[in-house]
Formats: C-alpha cells, sequence, structure tokens
C-alpha cells in the first residue's frame, strides 16, 4: 500500500512541478526544461526531480535558474497540494 502512495505521489509531483516551471520560472532564452522523473524517499520526506535541459551546452546555466528559484518553486507546490508531508525537492540533471 505504502509504495502505490509513493508511486501516485511522484507523479503528481513530475505533473505539478512541469506546471509550474513552465508558469513562473524564467528560463534562459532557447532553454526548454523538462521533468523527466520525481523519486520520493519512503518517509516523504525528501524527492529528487531529475531533468532533462536543451540545448546540453546551457544546461549548466539552466540547472542554476532552477535552483535559485527552488524556494519559490517549493512553495508553490506547497500550495497547490493537499497532501501532507509534501516532499522537499532537489533538481537532478540526467
Amino acid at each position: 500500500m505504502q509504495f502505490q502512495r509513493i508511486l501516485r505521489v511522484n507523479e503528481l509531483l513530475r505533473k505539478e512541478l512541469s506546471r509550474i516551471v513552465l508558469e513562473s520560472v524564467e528560463l534562459p532564452e532557447s532553454v526548454f526544461v523538462t521533468i523527466a522523473q520525481a523519486v520520493s524517499s519512503p518517509d516523504l520526506q525528501h524527492a529528487k526531480i531529475y531533468v532533462t535541459i536543451i540545448p546540453e551546452e546551457r544546461s549548466q546555466q539552466a540547472l542554476a535558474v532552477l535552483s535559485k528559484n527552488i524556494f519559490e518553486i517549493q512553495q508553490k507546490l506547497n500550495k497547490r497540494l493537499v497532501m501532507r508531508p509534501i516532499p522537499k525537492i532537489e533538481f537532478v540533471m540526467i
């Protein structure tokens, strides 16, 4: 049962974070970010958010923008989700 919940939470995180990044984060021009996967810890306290960034040459720059805005992104996620606990997110490049 717990495993099923984690899978549902991972998918929910992926969808909501995709929307938040699209709507709220100002990425460098001509850079595209895709939230590929979310992997939550078993206790749902933390989640690694795996992203792909195109073009690859600007991936470090885009990842820096995501990391710089992580507090704002986390706040928006906290407001959108009614579940508890909401995992603390960390962006990781694939």
